[in-house]
């Protein structure tokens, strides 16, 4: 197989080149015009350009004198053409690099313009990430009253609901204590009740031993009269016998 990057074009062309150099067309030759490839390969494509030239393989493939006169001539105007069109090219590469140049340079006064707003555009978003940071520094501060609102808030519904179990606690103790103003009252009236019946019962029983008194000293004062009338009758006798 031939090597890749030698093909028979390449050899062909090296095969021109020595003939407008004059030069022994031979595998070595052709080598050292390419600079590469094995000797096999360009043999078996010189074997090959041989055949299409109408030449025997053993022929050394030396061309007549006017035949290698025109191809130097053919090679020298090839030459000219190549060097004209190189000149042609390199005309239109400096036009084109002049004009790349100025496009350049466009680019590079607009690059200063857009670099000048970029630094505006940069002292401004400075400037708003001030104002940024001053408004996050106000939203923190914000934030933190409002926490401490939230805080007072929480501990004023916390003493609310402590109010309201306090005044809870109070109106119950408050209604313990009215049912026991209830019961002593009820109580101290049950006990003046009972005091009263245990006045009427002694009021009766004073009543009752003052009248079996009185009984008694009306049957007294009756023994009493008939006693002192007694005594009167015995006395009378004893005056008139005097």
């Amino acid at each position: 197989m031939s090597r890749i990057g030698i093909n028979y074009l390449d050899v062909a062309n090296a095969i021109a080149k020595l003939q407008a150099q004059g030069k022994a067309i031979t595998g070595d030759n052709i080598r050292e015009v390419l600079g590469t490839g094995s000797k096999s390969t360009i043999t078996q494509y010189l074997r090959e350009w041989k055949q299409q030239q109408g030449l025997s393989i053993s022929d050394s493939a030396s061309l007549p004198t006017e035949l290698l006169m025109a191809v130097q001539g053919l090679w020298r105007l090839l030459q000219t053409n190549a060097n004209d069109a190189i000149d042609s090219h390199q005309q239109e590469c400096d036009a084109l690099s002049k004009e790349i140049q100025q496009q350049l340079n466009q680019y590079k006064a607009k690059d200063t313009e857009w670099q000048g707003r970029v630094h505006t555009l940069e002292e401004k978003l400075h400037q708003q990430t001030e104002d940024v940071k001053r408004l996050n520094a106000l939203l923190i501060a914000e934030q933190q009253e409002k926490i401490k609102a939230v805080e007072r808030v929480e501990a004023l519904g916390a003493n609310q609901q402590e109010s309201v179990a306090e005044k809870e606690r109070l109106h119950q103790h408050l209604k313990n204590i009215q049912a026991n103003l209830e019961h002593y009252q009820e109580a101290t009236q049950q006990l003046r009740l009972e005091q009263e019946i245990a006045v009427e019962k002694q009021r009766a029983g004073y009543e009752q031993r003052l009248l079996q008194l009185q009984q008694q000293v009306e049957v007294m004062t009756r023994e009493k009269t008939f006693l002192e009338a007694r005594c009167a009758n015995l006395e009378c006798p004893s005056g008139k016998a005097a």
